[in-house]
Parts: structure tokens; sequence; C-alpha cells
């Protein structure tokens, strides 16, 4: 069982979403949206890997940069994609007292599928990132009717094609008078 506690910090924050959507079969399946503490001893780190992540250099660039974002600027959240897992079905579980969600991984196709980049810069930072959180999505493993279905999951996350300048432009109408 993996138990992750949440980040709250003011009376009434609402750190977790829980729906129920259908697969493609019409079977129900749980989808979970939260954030969750950084903190040093998080069970986040022993999520296994699902059936995207690959070999990881932890020196990246972009572990570099998730890392300065994490450890220089305030709502970590706002700024990062989170982390993706797949969880065994029925296992989750939130408990509002002790504001924590736990769920178990141990199904064949189960882990985390995306963020991998993430969850290494937060190990690497987790000791000096006071009052940080980050962005959890969790769906429980019947959502997907295949192994294929979850690398698909994971491409389409990265497929997010970053901001563009002229878009932002745009949209506070400086091509209005065009």
């Amino acid at each position: 069982m993996h138990t992750l506690q949440l980040y709250t910090r003011c009376d009434g924050d609402m750190p977790l979403a829980l729906i129920t959507v259908p697969n493609q079969e019409g079977d129900n399946a749980r989808l979970g949206y939260g954030y969750v503490k950084v903190v040093e001893d998080s069970d986040i780190f022993r999520i296994k890997n699902g059936t995207n992540p690959r070999a990881l250099n932890t020196q990246s660039p972009k572990v570099k940069a998730i890392r300065k974002t994490l450890e220089e600027l305030p709502g970590f959240a706002v700024y990062n994609g989170g982390i993706c897992i797949v969880v065994d079905d029925d296992s989750l579980k939130y408990d509002p007292e002790t504001e924590t969600i736990s769920f178990t991984c141990n199904d064949p196709d189960s882990g985390h599928y995306d963020g991998q980049h993430t969850r290494e810069a937060l190990w690497q930072s987790a000791a000096s990132a006071d009052d940080q959180q980050f962005a959890l999505m969790v769906v429980e493993r019947r959502f997907f009717t295949t192994p294929t279905e979850i690398r698909r999951a994971a491409e389409t996350w990265n497929s997010r094609a970053t901001q563009k300048a002229h878009s932002e432009q745009n949209q506070r109408g400086a091509y209005d008078n065009l």
C-alpha cells in the first residue's frame, strides 16, 4: 500500500477530486486528480515504473530545470504537469481525516506512466522543497483495456506543446486590429 500526504494550506482546500469514468467498453473506473505534499520520505519514490518510463538521465537538463522551479518558485504544481499513475482496481482510498490518499500498484501493468522527470527532481530536492506540492493523477487499471492504451495515454501527455509567444499575444488582442 502506498500512502501520500495531500497538500492543504487553508481551511476549505480540496486537495483531491475523485470521479468515475467509463472505459472504451463502458466499464467504470475511478480517476483521481490531487495535490500531494512534497516530503523527503514520500511513498511516491517507492512506486514502481509502469509501462512507459524508460532509462532516465538523472542529471538531464529537464530534471535540472524542474528542480530549479521546485526550489525557487512557490506553487510548484502551477508550473509542473505532475505524475500519472495506474493503480490497482478497487485499491484507491481517500481518508479526509488524515488528508491522505492510498492505493496499491501490484498489477503487472500498474505503476507510474508519466512524470518520471518530475519524480526524479522531487527525489533530488525534497529535503529543500519547503511547503511545496505536486500534481498527481491516478487511474484504476480497468480504465485501460490493454497495456498499449497506457502507453498511448503517456504519449498523449508527452505530446503537449509549449505555449507560443504569439498565442499569448493573440489571446491579449494584439491581432484584433489587423
